[in-house]
């Protein structure tokens, strides 16, 4: 799960060092995967695992403060996408990406408790 971090966070680095014209919805579509570990560790109470999550979703220094606040924004609104995502009532949701896996996986959390 470490080195999962570690290389979200390393791509989104890359892609402000080699992109001209950042897009804040494409950084935030590679955030949104860290907020998937994220709300998994936070119901598992891996509070570990939070830190360094916290830590990778701070501003990196080669990202100027008015186009990370535009991957604020927009990181909120992926947010909230994954929230109605998740609270959709799908008995038989067969659908094999990462929303679907987090759903089980919170699911399955939450019947050990």
């Amino acid at each position: 799960t470490e080195s999962c971090i570690s290389s979200i966070s390393s791509i989104v680095e890359s892609y402000y060092r080699l992109t001209k014209n950042v897009d804040p919805y494409q950084i935030a579509d590679l955030l949104i995967f860290l907020w998937h570990i994220r709300l998994l560790a936070e119901a598992q109470n891996n509070t570990d695992l939070l830190t360094k999550i916290d830590a990778k979703l701070t501003k990196p220094t080669a990202v100027p403060e008015d186009k990370w606040n535009e991957v604020l924004i927009a990181l909120e609104k992926r947010k909230d996408q994954l929230n109605r995502e998740l609270r959709k009532d799908r008995r038989y949701d067969l659908n094999d990406d990462a929303t679907s896996l987090l759903k089980q996986l919170l699911n399955r959390n939450r019947e050990k408790d």
